[in-house]
């Protein structure tokens, strides 16, 4: 089309703002096809008026052309909008529970044949040492998860199996040791967590029948 008092310039300034402007390059797409066909039925409905004001002059067809443009973009964005939402939905927020030392977690190799009932186990942690005795219960652990959660969720795991647990901590971040006193209605005693130079966690259990 010929530069006509300005439709072209016009025309080329609002297709510019809403397929290359600030709507999100998805919608951009989707909302392509639908700015084309809305620009030519504008820019027929534009010609159609400006034929009948010939009589008029260069700014009273400029302005029919903005009028007109407009309302045509208008219906554009509207869809583009309604687009966003359909394949945009609100994201979902995911909690991650904390891991937690659990009586009966799985854990890698072998366990003796009697150990005090309601004992903790760090999950997926593979068995060192396991030793029992009628009035003693030994147990080594290792696991490559951080040193902190160990620490946080095995004496949450002794209080949540009903275990008394005192807590007491030493050491700088890379050889952090930790000493939990633990205690129920028929054992007692240590549960050591130890920071190793490889980034591991060795957990050793001290439990024996208790006196009272």
């Amino acid at each position: 089309m010929r530069d006509g008092g300005g439709w072209v310039l016009v025309g080329s300034a609002v297709f510019k703002t809403v397929v290359r402007g600030e709507e999100p390059l998805g919608c951009v797409r989707f909302a392509h096809a639908s700015a084309i066909t809305r620009l030519t039925d504008a820019w027929r409905v534009v010609g159609s008026c400006a034929f009948r004001m010939k009589g008029g002059n260069a700014v009273s067809r400029r302005r029919v052309a903005v009028i007109v443009l407009a309302v045509a973009m208008s219906g554009v964005l509207s869809g583009c909008t309604r687009l966003e939402a359909m394949f945009m939905p609100e994201p979902k927020v995911v909690t991650i529970e904390a891991t937690v030392a659990a009586p009966g977690a799985s854990v890698v190799g072998d366990l003796a044949s009697w150990m005090p009932e309601g004992t903790p186990l760090w999950p997926g942690s593979r068995v060192e040492d396991s030793q029992a005795t009628k009035t003693a219960y030994n147990l080594t652990l290792v696991t490559p998860d951080p040193y902190a959660d160990v620490l946080a969720g095995t004496a949450k795991g002794f209080e949540d199996a009903g275990w008394d647990a005192v807590q007491a901590e030493e050491g700088q971040e890379g050889a952090r040791t930790a000493v939990l006193t633990v205690s129920n209605s028929t054992h007692e005693g240590l549960v050591t967590l130890a920071e190793n130079a490889d980034g591991t966690v060795t957990i050793t259990y001290v439990l024996t029948k208790s006196a009272r």
